[in-house]
């Protein structure tokens, strides 16, 4: 696909597509906020599918949020005569199969911020795909886009639904850890070397099979449901998703770290702002920690009087001084 176009779509297999677009044209501007948006139509296996990607990029704080949303279906016309040569006649069967298919919901989607960047991971948020991302100092210039329907054959998740189904089962299970209580928990090293370079290492050095961690039991079944799965049911819970995040860091399940800072990027409230902020600094955690800087600084006087923030000020110095030089008020 050529570079001059705003926007393109390629279908790179059944159900994937990348969607290139060019950051040309600001929509809509204000003081603090710039707004890009465009929408691009879907081919392929799902074809008169019409998208939305809105890109707001905030001057005064820096970080901006992408969001993509499904606007609308051209009309099947359109896409008869654009796809179809005009001599093949279309069936009521294929009809009603295009139908189904614009019922069918993305799986993931994803994005990059410029050729060079890393993978984002959108977080699904109702009838939405959406992530804060950080773009210091000017917004992209290209926004590379995913989106992945799944293929559109069952093996695959047949597959995922078997392995699964393996763990519930507890069935043929050759490594079992041991946890607080004397609770055993099986898994399969084939399985857990995949997903995790740590325990790929660790069966690769080791032939002992029953591990004793100091993990809780339902934080790592969650984490072992993401290992067979791709999907941590509980993971959004308010207080599961920090444990999770510290679990996938310990055994470097990049994905799941990456979906555990998506959630609690959404999460920042005036209750839990200094917490987290606190917890993104002591782990590393640049994206968490820059929007809870911002924040706790926008909120400075509603959080003042919390006791949380007389703990930062005697414990956290460093921290304080970074919140200290965004509130001109401030005296430090």
């Amino acid at each position: 696909m050529s570079e001059k176009y705003l926007v393109g779509s390629d279908s790179m297999r059944s159900g994937l597509f990348r969607i290139h677009w060019i950051l040309d044209d600001v929509t809509e501007e204000t003081e603090n906020v710039r707004i890009y948006k465009k929408k691009f139509q879907l081919n392929g296996s799902q074809p008169c599918r019409v998208y939305t990607i809105t890109y707001e990029y905030s001057h005064r704080r820096g970080p901006g949020t992408i969001s993509v949303e499904e606007s609308g279906c051209s009309n099947f016309s359109g896409w008869k005569r654009k796809y179809l040569p005009e001599e093949k006649s279309i069936e009521c069967e294929d009809v009603d199969r295009l139908k189904v298919k614009a019922t069918q919901k993305p799986i993931c989607m994803w994005i990059y911020l410029g050729s060079d960047s890393s993978e984002i991971k959108l977080v699904e948020n109702s009838d939405k795909w959406e992530r804060t991302v950080l773009c210091f100092p000017n917004p992209p210039e290209v926004v590379i886009l995913w989106v992945d329907f799944g293929t559109s054959i069952s093996f695959e998740n047949t597959i995922f639904k078997g392995l699964k189904g393996m763990l519930d089962k507890q069935s043929q299970c050759d490594v079992q850890f041991q946890l607080k209580g004397d609770e055993m928990v099986g898994a399969h090293t084939v399985m857990l070397s995949a997903v995790s370079p740590v325990f790929a290492t660790m069966f690769e050095e080791s032939k002992v099979r029953q591990l004793k961690i100091d993990i809780e039991v339902d934080v790592l079944r969650q984490l072992l449901v993401y290992m067979y799965s791709g999907n941590a049911p509980d993971l959004k819970e308010e207080n599961m998703t920090q444990k999770l995040w510290e679990v996938a860091a310990k055994y470097e399940v990049e994905t799941l770290k990456r979906e555990c800072v998506g959630v609690l990027l959404e999460r920042v409230r005036i209750d839990n702002a200094i917490q987290l902020l606190i917890w993104s600094n002591l782990h590393s955690i640049p994206e968490l920690l820059v929007i809870t800087i911002e924040f706790v600084a926008e909120h400075f006087e509603a959080l003042s009087s919390r006791l949380e923030w007389i703990d930062l000020f005697e414990n956290q110095p460093g921290l304080y001084l970074l919140i200290a030089k965004r509130i001109p008020v401030l005296t430090v």
